[in-house]
């Protein structure tokens, strides 16, 4: 978490953690990193000018680091819209859905794929890098 709220997000992940080893009896660890990996996507597509009017959108391949961070955000983001009132509750239930395949996480990854392989013609039109 930012502006140093390491505590409180320490916090969160364990309570996260008891409610799914709670919901499953499982190692909840396990169960994170397969909830994130499931969610994780491989590519995104960017925006980049091509011409004074036109833009194209470019697919553009993620680091596993970057897929392991926009999975986490996506599983945060949609954990929102949950009723549930305890974060870590929300959090749990997001990822026990993601785990089930019931997610919106998941729909989401799967538009994001489609625009990349839609749009792989444009792979050849991304800014050059211009030397002087």
């Amino acid at each position: 978490m930012k502006h140093g709220k390491l505590q409180r997000a320490e916090r969160y992940l364990s309570k996260t953690f008891m409610h799914l080893h709670q919901a499953t009896q499982l190692e909840p660890f396990a169960l994170f990193v397969n909830a994130v990996e499931k969610a994780s996507p491989i590519v995104l597509t960017k925006s980049i000018k091509s011409s004074r009017m036109k833009s194209s959108i470019v697919p553009k391949a993620l680091t596993q680091r970057q897929s392991y961070r926009r999975g986490i955000c996506w599983i945060l983001e949609c954990s929102r819209k949950r009723p549930e009132k305890e974060i870590h509750k929300r959090v749990g239930n997001e990822m026990l859905a993601v785990l089930a395949g019931s997610s919106e996480v998941l729909k989401k990854k799967r538009q994001v794929y489609a625009a990349a392989v839609a749009n792989r013609a444009n792979l050849t039109r991304q800014a050059r890098p211009k030397f002087t």
